[in-house]
């Protein structure tokens, strides 16, 4: 049952990500394609590839944490969880054509998100809720430093 319930979580996660397929270019012609930010109203804009990655990743943690509320806590889907979140951050920094400046400061709470990650790969449920949490107030800073939705 458990197994089938974190099958179940990890299904509806992946829906909610969005395909980056069209981001297919090398890494010369996205170095030529940086992209400028700029500061308004105290938020940094981005490019359309982070922004759209960095929405799948907010509807991935609003989703796991509404499920997890539900009380569909199981460890398989906290390490699913940690995956999931794994492939947003590679795809984030992979495909991402900030600027160096801004692309620093957002890697910066992506590494911090990368700490809590480890401890949801873990075998410790409390440790993992708590991990969860901390995600979701990193990820809130994130979100009130960056502008993507363009």
């Amino acid at each position: 049952m458990r197994i089938s319930t974190a099958i179940l979580i990890v299904a509806i996660l992946l829906t909610a990500c969005e395909n980056n397929s069209g981001n297919s270019t090398t890494g010369s012609q996205r170095e030529e394609q940086n992209f400028t930010s700029q500061n308004i109203d105290g938020k940094w804009t981005v490019d359309r590839a982070t922004a759209e990655e960095l929405k799948g990743m907010k509807n991935t943690l609003e989703n796991f944490t509404l499920l997890n509320s539900k009380k569909y806590e199981n460890l398989p889907a906290y390490q699913e969880y940690a995956l999931l979140l794994e492939n947003h951050i590679e795809r984030v920094t992979t495909f991402c054509r900030l600027d160096k400046e801004t692309k620093n400061a957002l890697c910066k709470n992506l590494d911090r998100i990368k700490e809590q990650m480890e401890i949801l790969k873990g075998d410790d449920m409390e440790k993992s809720h708590e991990a969860m949490e901390a995600i979701n107030r990193i990820f809130g800073e994130i979100d009130s430093s960056f502008n993507y939705n363009n």
